[in-house]
């Protein structure tokens, strides 16, 4: 697997099995992948953070 790319796998759910709307999905990303995703957000949470009020706070860490 390349470090840009994750794989879906797809869950079964109760129901009927043919149809699409019956299954979950969860996607497996490679390691590295993972770091750069976190370092790429840190990076952007903090610009992000500079430019927004205190009131505009909803589902951000603090």
């Amino acid at each position: 697997m390349d470090w840009k790319e994750g794989h879906l796998i797809k869950i079964p759910k109760k129901g009927d099995l043919s149809k699409c709307e019956n299954y979950g999905g969860i996607a497996l990303l490679s390691a590295p992948g993972k770091v750069f995703n976190k370092v790429l957000l840190n990076r952007m949470r903090d610009a992000v953070d500079a430019q927004l009020r205190d009131q505009q706070s909803g589902f951000r860490k603090d």
